[in-house]
């Protein structure tokens, strides 16, 4: 990363650049060439000045870059008179085509062409892979692009692993989860009753023999049972625990398969 010092040589060597490079075009008198410089990074030791030039039309491009590093020693002297107050020594220059407008260009001209995969879907459908959609499409190009910055790259890097650990961490706590809800509901199945009536009023209520007659001509009722239940507490050497107490008829383990967790030994 460019600290303030770097940014501001690179700036001031940019705009006296600028000037230069213009006065040139316009003392040899060259029509319909322009010159501009897009950016300029200095080294850490501000011995190297990297210029990157974007030239139109671009079919010149390549002839006026040859044209510039053939006069570097010369740019740089006369950079040196504009800036002797500012710096103590103007960087060694080293001059290449900014190609990023020609990258953007390429992307318009694609767009606007046959070959838009926005507009025309059936390019992003490949043999080995028909179900490729346009998103899948672009996260491919940028996962698989390598940038020239090692940053980004280890950025690139750490944020996939902590995405993958994080992804396999979430699914290993959610099977935990899965699993004790599975566990604690095959206890809670065996105590509790398909169907269970309570009383809206009070703790209890009656039951008449009629309504037991109702009962069993319910479609669906195999048996049933009466419970009385209350709340109490357990008192043993010191140690208090309150639950609950059930008192249950001859038919609770018909309704309820309650044998199978109970240990019976002697006492």
């Amino acid at each position: 990363m460019e600290t303030n010092r770097q940014k501001k040589i690179g700036g001031v060597i940019q705009k006296d650049l600028v000037d230069i490079l213009q006065g040139e075009v316009r003392k040899n008198g060259i029509n319909n060439l322009v010159i501009s410089v897009s950016k300029v990074s200095v080294t850490t030791d501000l011995s190297v000045a990297t210029v990157y030039l974007s030239i139109f039309p671009q079919e010149k491009a390549k002839e006026t870059l040859e044209a510039i590093k053939s006069n570097t020693t010369l740019i740089k002297h006369d950079l040196s008179q504009r800036v002797r107050l500012q710096l103590r020594r103007v960087p060694n220059l080293v001059f290449f085509i900014d190609d990023s407008l020609d990258y953007i260009e390429k992307i318009d001209n694609a767009l606007a062409g046959k070959e838009n995969p926005i507009e025309n879907r059936d390019l992003l459908e490949k043999e080995e892979n028909p179900k490729l959609n346009f998103p899948l499409y672009i996260a491919k190009r940028y996962l698989f692009s390598i940038s020239k910055n090692n940053a980004i790259n280890i950025i690139n890097a750490i944020a996939s692993l902590g995405i993958i650990v994080g992804t396999m961490a979430l699914f290993v706590v959610l099977s935990v989860f899965s699993g004790l809800k599975v566990f604690s509901l095959s206890f809670t199945n065996e105590i509790d009753p398909d169907l269970k009536l309570t009383s809206t009023y009070g703790k209890s209520f009656l039951i008449t023999p009629e309504d037991e007659n109702q009962i069993k001509k319910i479609e669906g009722v195999a048996s049933y049972t009466k419970i009385i239940e209350e709340r109490v507490l357990f008192l043993f050497k010191d140690k208090q625990q309150v639950t609950y107490l059930k008192g249950v008829d001859s038919l609770y383990p018909v309704v309820n398969d309650i044998k199978k967790s109970f240990l019976m030994g002697n006492g």
